[in-house]
């Protein structure tokens, strides 16, 4: 039940595929179906806030709000809450997606438009616009950012078999930094490498893929902002008989103080995520993170062992489900606060 904060840039830089995923078998996908949602959905309003009796209310946060559900029960609103709603179009993209405080006041607001071929034309939050342009081929080829105080561009080129080999990105209109992107013979990306605008290399990323298209290894480089040091990282990915990732290793093979880790994955037999097991280790400590999945995807347990092998978290998600198979209420109990954490969904169908 945490929310996930997101590094924008860095999504459009590199991504790390530890699936098997990549530019040669990608398939493109509704917003509905990337969040994994069901049914012809046309809003989504999500609250989070905390249960608790109202004999235990006086142990909470300084910053909250309570509001008295019946004689017994007490609702909490604490920093750590928030409320979102998501408005999508009758293809299941996008329209608006805003962002409210624990008070209700709205913080962030985004605004999608498409074209007639169902493709982003301009998205619009706060202040800042930003437009997309694509080719004759429906490859995007532009993307302008324009802010109060600054306006930034991506620029894309592709090459004869419609597959990206160049990024480039400006800001006020002098060229920042770009990146170049090659291919084997069936489409997977091998090496993708960053520089800055005098063609110093800043980053760059190394995979290899089996007969299937599995990424069986990616190694990535970085050099400092003073290009002085380089750090290098490796990944390693195994997988079963149906290409589901069943094993990743991370790591630092340049500096021997860097923690080890790795994730271990189970599935169920309809090929649905099951439990997901981290163990990071260095030279002094071990410790594993857990995480069990119900067949519909969503965790259900959450256990933290520490390197002394205490169990130092615990606690589990329950859901309630609506008639399309959507989840609208997840809770998990917080014993030594003596609350229960809530997020409802509101969900409406066209």
């Amino acid at each position: 039940m945490l929310r996930p904060i997101i590094n924008y840039f860095l999504i459009l830089f590199f991504i790390s595929c530890g699936n098997g995923n990549n530019s040669a078998n990608h398939i493109n996908k509704n917003d509905l179906e990337k969040y994994d949602l069901k049914g012809h959905i046309k809003s989504i309003k999500v609250e989070s806030f905390s249960l608790t009796n109202i004999n235990d209310s006086i142990n909470t946060l300084l910053d909250q709000s309570t509001n008295t559900i019946n004689d017994s029960v007490v609702k909490i609103k604490t920093l750590l809450d928030y409320e979102t709603y998501k408005l999508f179009n009758k293809d299941g993209n996008l329209l608006e997606f805003v962002e409210y405080d624990w008070k209700g006041n709205k913080v962030d607001s985004t605004r999608i438009k498409y074209d007639s071929k169902g493709k982003i034309k301009n998205k619009t939050q706060s202040e800042t616009i930003t437009k997309y342009e694509y080719t004759e081929f429906d490859s995007l080829i532009n993307i302008n950012i324009t802010a109060p105080n600054h306006s930034h561009r991506i620029a894309f080129i592709y090459n004869k078999k419609n597959r990206k080999i160049k990024r480039l990105e400006y800001k006020n209109d002098t060229l920042f930094e770009f990146t170049t992107y090659n291919y084997t013979k069936n489409g997977n990306e091998i090496e993708t490498n960053n520089y800055d605008y005098k063609s110093r290399l800043n980053i760059s990323l190394l995979r290899k893929y089996d007969s299937v298209n599995n990424l069986l290894k990616d190694t990535y480089i970085r050099i400092d902002s003073l290009k002085t040091g380089i750090g290098k990282y490796q990944h390693y990915y195994k997988y079963n008989e149906k290409s589901k990732l069943v094993l990743k290793t991370n790591l630092g093979v340049l500096d021997k103080a860097s923690p080890y880790s790795k994730s271990i994955y189970e599935y169920y037999r309809n090929g649905i995520l099951k439990s997901q097991i981290e163990k990071d280790s260095s030279r002094n400590f071990e410790q594993e993170r857990i995480q069990i999945f119900d067949k519909k995807g969503n965790i259900i347990e959450h256990i933290w062992i520490n390197e002394k092998k205490d169990t130092v978290l615990y606690h589990k998600d329950k859901y309630i489900y609506d008639n399309y198979g959507n989840w609208i209420k997840c809770t998990s109990p917080d014993s030594e606060l003596k609350r229960e954490n809530v997020i409802e969904r509101k969900i409406e169908y066209y």
